[in-house]
């Protein structure tokens, strides 16, 4: 069988350190050719195949190929409220997002490629409190699952939490942990309860897989931990053994 063709070549990453040093428009207008063939197009094929495989992790994940409007994050900053008027991004981000769109948080996964930093990530951004809660919960009430996941010899090398944390468990949860870790201690007889269990963080949850500065297509299967079914959030922790890749 013949390999499969990489959808991202070098050139995609020779573009963007070439605009970093030269973010002005009439740079990018001479060169909006090589934007089109090396960056812009390669990312818009690449948000087409993918979407195959991800409709089978969840109906609900949208790759949404549309030049504009889509998964693919335009190239052009908003620059109004910024005192950095550069007028590009210099790196490519592409967001497969869930199909209830803007009416809600809703776990999701994210294409960053930049020169030096390439990774994929999934999880909740910036959730609402009650949101975050069942997160939280799901969490807390199964956290012999969430462990075998995170610290699994295939995913703990590659993937780490991103996002802020808070320093004490909310009152509400220390109870469930404490009962959840002491249950684990009686099964194995050497475990012992943390006094200040740790938590899901504060505003969002993201586990990314840091990937080689020329990432291939496996490197975008990198799945959520916590995956939406239906109109609900599941409690199912979600993990890929194809993933690829290692952090840099």
């Amino acid at each position: 069988m013949a390999a499969r063709r990489p959808y991202f070549s070098p050139k995609l990453f020779d573009f963007l350190r070439q605009l970093t040093r030269n973010n002005n428009r009439e740079w990018f207008q001479q060169n909006r050719a090589r934007y089109e063939a090396d960056v812009r197009g390669p990312a818009l094929a690449f948000i087409e195949a993918v979407g195959v495989p991800l409709r089978k992790l969840s109906p609900h994940v949208v790759a949404d190929a549309r030049p504009v409007g889509g998964s693919l994050f335009r190239v052009n900053r908003d620059i109004r409220f910024s005192s950095d008027k550069s007028p590009y991004k210099t790196a490519v981000g592409m967001s497969f997002g869930h199909d209830r769109g803007r009416g809600g948080p809703a776990p999701g996964y994210y294409l960053h490629l930049a020169p030096g930093e390439a990774f994929a990530g999934g999880g909740i951004h910036m959730p609402e409190t009650a949101t975050l809660t069942r997160v939280r919960d799901a969490i807390v009430n199964n956290t012999g699952a969430w462990k075998r996941i995170v610290t699994e010899a295939r995913f703990a090398p590659m993937f780490v939490n991103m996002g802020d944390s808070l320093k004490r468990a909310p009152q509400a949860a220390i109870p469930i942990i404490r009962s959840s870790t002491t249950s684990s201690a009686r099964a194995s007889r050497g475990t012992q309860c943390s006094p200040r269990p740790t938590c899901a963080p504060r505003t969002s949850w993201i586990a990314t897989s840091r990937c080689a500065a020329s990432p291939t297509p496996s490197c975008a299967s990198a799945p959520p931990l916590s995956a939406c079914r239906g109109d609900g959030l599941a409690t199912r922790m979600s993990r890929s053994a194809g993933v690829q890749g290692s952090r840099r």
